[in-house]
């Protein structure tokens, strides 16, 4: 938001839930949003549609509704940022229609999705309007922990007008390189994100993807896979010792970073 703010992005955060849980608000702050929409900016039956706060539909709502005020011809930019709230624990939505209640949850929300992209196509502002949809991590469902890779693979989605042609990247990657990769396609310098890599660049030659969770990390590259647990000191899944080393390192890196602002 900060980088995007510089050229002339209006930003705006929405959350269904608590903004100033877990610092959420001074952290959006300090990445570089101005306006916030949350709980407290919907009515009280509306806060009391799901258990974290106002169920995702009511949201979607609202924000489609925003960009739906945007003109279509306007120079004016804008960016949202909006937090989910359905596919995570307690997995309490306003719908049952699978039986599962965490199968039931992502129903809810794809549902979700799905009306919002299916309203917005009918728009003007649909042909200049970029739409990304990636979550932070796995859910450990059927078993999936840590040490399986299957829990942290995510997937990242670009759609809307702005998308010139459809598209498959399949390189490997952190969720933290959607920053350099989408400002770098926007033309906007981003060497203050040093952690973000451009994965649509010919710079990106060595890919690979860094996890971390408590007290331990993974590490995967294009064909091995490494858990490593910081209590015990020892490797918990795979056989990679130059990849042990790389997410040590990195992790020294990060934390050093971290503590410098």
């Amino acid at each position: 938001a900060k980088a995007l703010t510089r050229v002339g992005y209006d930003t705006h955060y929405y959350y269904g839930g608590d903004i100033n849980f877990t610092k959420k608000r001074s952290y959006l702050i300090n990445s570089g949003f101005d306006r916030f929409t949350w709980e407290k900016d919907f009515s009280l039956k509306e806060q009391k549609t799901a258990r974290w706060g106002v169920c995702d539909s009511i949201v979607f709502d609202r924000i489609l509704a925003e960009i739906k005020t945007w003109a279509p011809d306007s120079k004016k930019p804008h960016l949202i940022g909006y937090n989910t709230l359905s596919s995570h624990e307690p997995w309490d939505v306003p719908i049952q229609v699978l039986d599962d209640c965490v199968e039931n949850a992502f129903h809810y929300l794809d549902r979700c999705i799905n009306h919002f992209i299916t309203e917005l196509r009918k728009t003007p502002q649909w042909d200049n309007t970029l739409v990304i949809f990636i979550p932070d991590h796995g859910v450990g469902h059927y078993g999936l922990d840590e040490s399986s890779e299957l829990k942290i693979h995510i997937p990242i989605l670009w759609m809307g007008g702005a998308v010139r042609q459809p598209r498959v990247v399949d390189a490997v990657c952190n969720q933290s390189d959607q920053i350099a990769t989408l400002l770098g396609q926007m033309g906007v310098p981003h060497g203050e994100f040093v952690f973000s890599r451009d994965v649509l660049s010919q710079t990106y030659t060595k890919p690979f993807a860094y996890h971390t969770f408590n007290n331990g990390f993974s590490l995967v590259d294009s064909t091995r896979f490494v858990v490593y647990d910081l209590t015990s000191e020892r490797v918990v899944t795979g056989d990679a010792p130059d990849l042990v080393e790389r997410g040590k390192a990195i992790l020294q890196r990060s934390s050093e970073d971290l503590s410098r602002r």
